[in-house]
């Protein structure tokens, strides 16, 4: 059986939907790779199967099929696992270059994902931890623009403009940060973010209150 077949149906749409595939993987063939795909429609109707079905035709078959719902994940544990952690306990090793590697890796997998703000936010966070904060503002800005009230990239872009030196941007981030958050403060918040090393924390809380946040 084709692989196609596993999407049963014989409504137009369906049908239409198998015959898309076919043509999508003749392509991949003439062109030795497959473009970036976006699937979308409501939650259970069978999304993921249509990318597994994809997956299994194409030349990358051989490789992992990876499914990862971002918006599942606690935005503390997401940041955690892409900069891993020590067994028992959510704390940064630092390792900046691993996390901008992984999130590189997910914007190139899944481009159209309208959740592609959490891979932005940790590339910010991450070239903000390997001290590249234009490149970090960068990226902070692209993920404001996926989701303008996700606190934990506003915090990060706060950070990264203040650290380059952007005082009035960083500080419209602050206030941005504010209207969502507006009991932030800066030695609470640090006091219980998963950061080991003193001289890290201290150096993102003092880039924090020069974006201008209290605390």
């Amino acid at each position: 059986m084709h692989p196609a077949e596993e999407l049963i149906g014989a409504s137009p749409a369906m049908v239409a939907l198998r015959e898309q595939v076919r043509s999508l993987m003749a392509r991949e063939a003439g062109r030795r790779r497959l473009p970036p795909i976006l699937i979308t429609r409501e939650t259970g109707t069978g999304k993921g199967l249509l990318a597994s079905i994809i997956h299994g035709m194409s030349s990358r078959a051989h490789e992992a099929f990876v499914e990862l719902n971002g918006a599942a994940i606690p935005e503390h544990l997401l940041e955690s696992e892409l900069f891993g952690y020590e067994r028992g306990a959510f704390t940064y090793i630092g390792d900046a270059r691993e996390a901008i590697r992984r999130a590189e890796q997910g914007i190139r997998l899944s481009p159209f994902d309208p959740q592609i703000f959490y891979p932005h936010t940790s590339l910010g966070i991450g070239f903000y931890v390997a001290g590249e904060h234009e490149e970090g503002a960068r990226w902070g800005r692209k993920a404001r623009e996926g989701n303008p009230r996700y606190t934990a990239n506003l915090r990060f872009l706060a950070a990264n403009l203040a650290a380059a030196g952007h005082l009035e941007e960083a500080a419209e981030a602050s206030q941005a940060l504010l209207a969502v958050e507006p009991a932030f403060r800066v030695g609470t918040f640090v006091e219980r973010y998963a950061i080991r090393d003193p001289a890290r924390r201290d150096r993102f809380a003092a880039h924090l209150r020069r974006a201008g946040l209290p605390g």
